[in-house]
Order: C-alpha cells, then structure tokens, then sequence
C-alpha cells in the first residue's frame, strides 16, 4: 500500500502522523525505516559512488513500511533514479510506502532532472497511492501562540 500525506502549507503535522504510523508498525512488530527524503537521495548518491547500491537497495526493501519524510524538497537526480524505482516497485508490492510532501502530488514531477524518468517514478506511486490532502494551522504557530500567551 502506498499512503501519501500533502499539505502546501508547513508545520501542518505531516512528519508527526507519519512517525505516529511508524510508531504504530512498530509496535505490532513491523520493522520501519524512516528517512528524510534529501538524506535518503544524499545516501543513493554516495552508495552510487561507493558501489554499495546493492546494499542500500536491500536495507530499504528489508522493512515492511518505508517512510519519506519531505518528498520534492530536494531535485531527483537521473544518477540512481533507476535503482530507486526499483526500490519503490518492490516495495509498493511487498510492503508499505508512506510519503509525506509540502507539494501537491501535481507539481511532484517539476522535482526531476528528466521528466520521463519522473514520470516513470510518479506513474508507480500517485496512481496506486492513497492520498491525503492535510488541511489546517501550523502546530508550530498553534504552539507558538501558547507560549507566548502564558
């Protein structure tokens, strides 16, 4: 299953209810892995470079849910896009994807270098997806308010 929450606006709750999942899976004793999208590409780069893709590949397809925290903060790189929609097949039929994103699943394909590699990718997640359009105030203003109140 493939679970995306969206929100434009920042501090909504996105990374929050994602970890809550996580948390969640983990406590009926799915192994999760959770990742800030920029770090998971900056690890598929270096992996590139090492010669360890391999092993990368297999740690991300060794969880039952994978989480991408803050999906299109960051350019996709044609590089290792291949192995990453390898990843993202085989997890989407093996396990759980939970992506979370700032953009509208719409504007996902302007975060690519070949918008045809995009396409592929987006083609794999937004049409098997569930998504979730978050609505509401920043946590972090509501918060913010409190303190300031007391």
């Amino acid at each position: 299953m493939i679970l995306a929450l969206v929100q434009p606006a920042t501090g909504i709750g996105k990374t929050w209810l994602a970890s809550a999942f996580g948390t969640n899976a983990c406590k009926f004793g799915h192994k999760v892995l959770f990742y800030n999208s920029t770090e998971l590409f900056e690890d598929f780069e270096t992996a590139l470079r090492l010669g360890t893709i391999t092993t990368l590949k297999k740690k991300l397809l060794s969880c039952k849910l994978l989480i991408l925290d803050d999906f299109g903060l960051t350019q996709v790189s044609n590089s290792w896009m291949a192995h990453f929609i390898n990843v993202i097949d085989k997890h989407a039929d093996n396990g759980s994807l939970l992506i979370t994103s700032q953009y509208e699943t719409n504007i996902w394909l302007n975060h690519f270098e070949d918008q045809t590699v995009g396409e592929a990718l987006l083609d794999r997640i937004v049409h098997r997806a569930h998504v979730f359009n978050l609505k509401g105030q920043s946590m972090r203003k509501r918060r913010g308010r409190k303190v300031l109140d007391t």
